[in-house]
């Protein structure tokens, strides 16, 4: 069931209500957060600070029945305890150690309606920390599957950086004993719908999610370089879902996906577990292992991404499942100066539009794809993990759960290795899968973007999208198929390319700050590896004069302008992946 957005706050008073009538729960009633954002190595959070001269008056509150005070505290020293005091005449008081985790105090019943006041403060000189999300609600609430039937439900946005949308249902070896690449993923796959025909915004990491969170374009929110950061005047999926009374919590491994870019935008809780060059999902799941834990009662939205296919290393068992279907090279051929070297050199002289080929191609890059495979098969194993932790908490056959990617990686194709640097559909299509309530399970081929996924879940949770998004919603009716997307390269590689996709075309054309000379066209339909390139059937047309237009006028789009100033560990992971000065 669809909860419109309107409903979605008096439904989470219901479910704090029990049978004492209608109730508001504490974090409605509350000012808004003091806009206080507290930033620790790894962690960003956003809520009130308190300190010892400083108590929060959280507000008032009815306790005829049993109820409990739920919060997050973020940076409170080691040893440092609080307090909360429950009106001043019965001055019930009770001391709890403070530390980066859930808090929570049951609250006395008292059989009074008047409204008692809850004061939180601090108990030891030292006790400063950042209160996160203090919400009151009945106390069995602790599990999704112990709220109403009609509640809103939690959303889940599963992003595998660097994912081609191919390696799901893949097989690979030789027949007749070829093996799954994703195994657990293809499973998942097949209880939800699979969008076959998706793109992203761009085909690097940092305006592919900042575009995703605001379903705007690279240009129209400034993402241009390495060192672009999201501006506070876009709204983000996150800050609608969090003014719609969801728990907003992001998980990643920090590289461009850093709060530093401004993408911890709307996430009151965002949490940086890994690193882009050694990503592990023991940290991510731990990550996602104490979200659930902090369940307070509110519906949630969950983003969690990990790099792990970014990195062509393949782990241990992922070698064994997969060792007679696919020769790996050992790991620190990946990391090596040398072979980044060589593969530069190849790049200098390979041409734009055709296959990579020769011995020099063989040795340095072909041998190298069954890692990037394996990598691929790690994330899913990795996502796999993820997807069985929220079935185990109950209440995942309600929620709403997505898996994509940022962008693929080239592998050779066209004259690119990696991504970034080009915008053919190795880079631009990704997987975009949807599991949601009453919507069955089956394989969609019309054109879908990244940037209709913020529009789609707003649908599929009842809550009101943002009026300047782009994109739609995918499963309304009546959706125009041959609707114009566009697929940006923003990085100043040796050609920058801008693509305008109306299916089944999809026309190439240089780019300075908006679209110069065509350079490539393919008829999608019928050529989707795109090797016939017919730009110049269309040179001229209204086609190409349809898609320049279309390209043009996201030019005009209000870019901040602000620029990121990323942590020194950071740049390291940036530097370390080869991004250093971009």
């Amino acid at each position: 069931m669809n909860v419109p957005g309107s409903r979605c706050l008096s439904l989470l008073a219901a479910l704090c209500a029990g049978c004492s009538g209608e109730f508001v729960p504490v974090w409605s009633s509350l000012s808004p957060p003091d806009g206080t954002r507290l930033a620790r190595p790894g962690l960003s959070a956003v809520g009130h600070l308190m300190t010892p001269n400083r108590p929060l008056e959280l507000g008032r509150t009815d306790l005829r029945v049993a109820r409990a005070l739920t919060l997050t505290l973020v940076g409170a020293p080691e040893g440092a305890s609080i307090r909360l005091r429950v009106d001043e005449e019965n001055a019930a008081a009770r001391a709890i150690p403070a530390h980066h985790g859930h808090v929570r105090f049951d609250l006395p019943v008292t059989g009074e309606d008047a409204g008692l006041a809850l004061v939180l403060e601090a108990a030891s000189a030292d006790a400063e920390a950042l209160v996160v999300d203090p919400i009151v609600g009945p106390v069995e609430v602790g599990a999704p599957g112990n709220r109403p039937w009609d509640a809103p439900p939690d959303v889940h946005l599963l992003m595998a950086d660097t994912f081609r949308a191919d390696n799901l249902g893949l097989r690979v070896g030789s027949a007749p004993s070829t093996k799954p690449l994703t195994p657990g993923l293809d499973a998942f796959a097949e209880t939800a719908v699979r969008f076959d025909n998706a793109r992203a915004a761009a085909t690097w990491t940092l305006p592919s999610h900042a575009s995703l969170f605001t379903a705007l374009t690279p240009p129209e929110i400034g993402i241009v370089d390495g060192l672009s950061r999201l501006g506070p005047e876009h709204v983000t999926l996150a800050e609608r879902f969090r003014a719609a009374g969801y728990r907003t919590v992001a998980i990643t491994d920090a590289g461009f996906v850093a709060a530093a870019f401004g993408l911890d935008q709307g996430f009151a809780h965002y949490e940086e577990t890994g690193t882009i060059e050694e990503p592990s999902f023991e940290r991510t799941l731990a990550a996602v292992e104490r979200a659930l834990d902090r369940d307070d009662g509110r519906p949630l939205l969950l983003f969690v991404q990990s790099y792990r296919a970014h990195v062509w290393t393949v782990q241990p068992e992922t070698r064994e499942r997969l060792g007679d279907a696919l020769v790996f090279r050992p790991d620190d051929v990946f990391r090596s100066q040398r072979w980044k070297g060589a593969v530069l050199e190849l790049l200098k002289s390979a041409e734009h539009g055709a296959p990579m080929a020769g011995a020099d191609y063989q040795a340095e890059v072909a041998s190298m794809i069954p890692n990037y495979r394996g990598a691929s098969a790690d994330a899913a194993a990795g996502f796999g993990e993820v997807l069985e932790a929220l079935e185990e908490r109950g209440g995942a056959a309600s929620a709403v759960t997505v898996f994509t990617s940022d962008h693929g990686e080239a592998l050779g194709s066209h004259g690119v290795v990696s991504h970034g640097n080009g915008v053919w559909d190795g880079q631009s299509r990704v997987p975009l899968v949807v599991r949601a309530p009453a919507r069955a399970a089956g394989s969609r081929d019309d054109v879908a973007s990244l940037l209709d996924v913020p529009r789609t879940l707003c649908a599929l949770a009842g809550v009101e999208p943002h009026p300047r998004w782009r994109g739609v919603d995918l499963f309304a009716s009546g959706i125009d198929g041959s609707r114009l997307h566009a697929v940006h390269q923003t990085l100043p590689a040796r050609v920058r390319y801008v693509a305008a996709i109306e299916w089944p075309w999809k026309l190439v054309f240089r780019d300075a700050d908006g679209p110069q000379e065509l350079v490539f066209a393919y008829d999608l339909g019928g050529d989707p590896a795109e090797t016939r390139n017919l730009a110049g059937q269309l040179e001229g047309t209204e086609r190409e004069r349809r898609a320049r237009a279309f390209l043009e006028n996201l030019q005009s789009g209000e870019a901040s302008g602000e620029r990121a100033q990323p942590s020194e560990a950071v740049r390291g992971q940036l530097e370390a992946m080869g991004y250093g000065g971009r």
